[in-house]
This record gives C-alpha cells, sequence and structure tokens, in this order.
C-alpha cells in the first residue's frame, strides 16, 4: 500500500471556503487508484492508497507543519500539497519553490511580510517529474513555474527544505475557485495527480 500525506488549506483572505479543504475532506483515507504507467511497465492496473488528509491554517504554523514533522522522520510515499489559485481557470501544476515572501494580504494570523527571502538559499525544484507526466497526460492541467509568493509557495518552499535528501515526492497543485472549475473536477484531477504520484513514471 502506498502512503499517501494530501493537505489542503483553511479559508482566508475574508473567504468563507476553499477548494482546497473541500477537496481534502472530500476524499477517503483508502483509495485503489488506476496506475497511469500499467500498460507501458506491465505492472498492476491499480494501486493501493493509504491517504492521510490534513487542513492547514493559513498562517507561519501551518506552512511549517509537514515540513516539521519531515524533519522529526517522518516518511511518506509522496506529498501533495493544494491550495486555491483565485485567477486561474485551470489546475496549475507548480514545478517550482521560489524563495521569496511577499504576501498581499495578512495571513490568518495577522502576519504580512511584504517582502523577504525564505532561505537566502534560492529556489527549490518539485521532486517530482512532472515534465515526463505531460508528455503523454491528456489533462486541462498545465505545469507552472510560478508558485506565488504567499502561504502556497512558502508551504511548499519549507516542505522541500525540509527533505534534505530528496527522497520523498512532494508535489504543490494550485486548484481554480469551484464558481470556474467544479468539487467533482478537482476531485478527479487530484485522484490522478495521487495516481501519478504513486509510481515512477516510464
Amino acid at each position: 500500500m502506498v502512503r499517501v500525506l494530501l493537505t489542503g488549506f483553511e479559508p482566508f483572505g475574508g473567504s468563507d471556503v476553499n477548494i482546497s479543504m473541500d477537496v481534502v475532506n472530500a476524499l477517503s483515507d483508502a483509495m485503489l487508484v488506476d496506475n497511469p504507467w500499467s500498460a507501458l511497465r506491465g505492472s498492476p492496473k491499480s494501486v493501493s492508497i493509504e491517504l492521510e488528509r490534513l487542513v492547514l491554517s493559513v498562517d507561519k504554523a501551518g506552512s511549517m507543519t509537514v515540513a516539521n514533522r519531515i524533519a522529526s522522520g517522518e516518511t511518506w510515499d509522496a506529498v501533495l500539497h493544494l491550495g486555491v489559485c483565485g485567477t486561474c481557470t485551470v489546475p496549475r501544476v507548480e514545478t517550482i519553490a521560489a524563495d521569496r515572501l511577499a504576501m498581499r494580504i495578512p495571513d490568518n494570523a495577522g502576519r504580512q511580510v511584504t517582502s523577504a527571502t525564505l532561505s537566502g538559499q534560492g529556489d527549490r525544484p518539485s521532486t517530482v517529474p512532472v515534465k515526463q507526466w505531460f508528455q503523454s497526460w491528456q489533462t486541462d492541467a498545465q505545469p507552472s513555474l510560478d508558485a506565488g509568493a504567499y502561504l502556497c509557495n512558502e508551504t511548499l518552499y519549507r516542505s522541500l527544505e525540509a527533505n534534505l535528501d530528496g527522497t520523498i515526492p512532494i508535489l504543490f497543485v494550485h486548484l481554480p475557485p469551484a464558481s470556474v472549475y467544479p468539487l467533482a473536477a478537482c476531485l478527479e484531477l487530484v485522484i490522478k495527480v495521487i495516481a501519478r504520484m504513486s509510481r515512477k513514471p516510464v
């Protein structure tokens, strides 16, 4: 069985909803997903997933939650962070965590850092071979090089930073609001992303 940690965020910025939280709450703790590489590799057609679901607070503590657990020795076969992108019309699969924090609005703890680096050690690439996915994946999701400069980017950066040996596949997906990309479509996409993270691509 493949162990996956899935996170989303609580509402923020005056909103009372967050599609990433809705997706996390809608999924079950155990699922069977299609193996996207089974035909090419000759491996089993389905993969059993043990899903740990976690809703993060929109503040510094929330951005450090998974990083702290990784630093303490916890591990998973994959970590998938979800967040909402209010201006997106299609999901974005983030491939880079930028070494920057520039908060347009305060977080839920009232913190607002307008211009700072997160570590001063440079950007960090995702530990997932996203480029290989898109060579054969029919999806309306798009790869992205810009995870923003708010809590989504901070959370991804801190998780990658804590994953010192790079052994845990860690990825961030920005979801559009439910008003333009329905919950059912988000769920379908997230399940497909989990399936791709659970096995190395061919």
